[in-house]
C-alpha cells in the first residue's frame, strides 16, 4: 500500500482512484471534514452495487474525522 499516493489522492478528492489503490483488508483513513467522508461513502457503495472485484464497507466517526475502510474481494 502506498500511503503516499493514497494521501494525495484523498487531498484532490479522487475517491474512485483512492479506494481502488487500498489493498483488501482493514484501514483507518482520516479525512477533512464529514462532507469528504459522505463523498467518498457514496462512490464506494456506487462500486458495490456494480457487484464486480470488490466490496467497501465503513465505519464512521463523524466527532473525529475517521472511518474504517474494509475492503474484500468478491
Amino acid at each position: 500500500m502506498d500511503i503516499k499516493k493514497i494521501n494525495e489522492l484523498m487531498s484532490e478528492s479522487k475517491w474512485t482512484d483512492m479506494l481502488k489503490e487500498l489493498p483488501v483488508g482493514k484501514h483507518v483513513l482520516s479525512f477533512p471534514n464529514v462532507e469528504a467522508i459522505k463523498s467518498c461513502k457514496a462512490i464506494a457503495y456506487s462500486i458495490n452495487s456494480d457487484r464486480k472485484g470488490r466490496r467497501y464497507t465503513f465505519c464512521v466517526n463523524k466527532a473525529e474525522l475517521t472511518a474504517i475502510v474494509n475492503v474484500d474481494e468478491l
